[in-house]
């Protein structure tokens, strides 16, 4: 029998940060791309989970439709405790990389 462990990975002793991002994308990106999009923003960041918790579509007045995601973002180190400002830094980061592709951040 081939049997696949696990390996153990310690827990961090520091506090996590947790940050959510919301917005609106254009129709071609879906959330695999949105995903791809912060995960290529944050990589190297400290960020430990990345989940989509909430999507929508609304209709707009004049029948168009605009998708919604929305992101939890934790961060936290194994080194040291993380600040408020470099989470803030680096989910400036997310809002400025989803606006240049199009996405309006709520």
């Amino acid at each position: 029998m081939n049997a696949q462990f696990k390996q153990f990975q310690p827990f961090s002793q520091y506090p996590f940060i947790v940050r959510d991002v919301a917005f609106f994308v254009p129709q071609e990106i879906d959330e695999a791309r949105a995903r791809a999009v912060i995960e290529g923003e944050t990589r190297g960041k400290d960020v430990v989970s990345l989940r989509m918790f909430d999507s929508f579509e609304k209709v707009l007045p004049d029948g168009a439709r605009k998708r919604s995601y929305a992101f939890r973002l934790v961060f936290q180190s194994m080194k040291r405790t993380l600040t408020d400002a470099e989470a803030n830094a680096a989910m400036d980061g997310v809002h400025r990389v989803l606006r240049s592709r199009g996405c309006e951040v709520r």
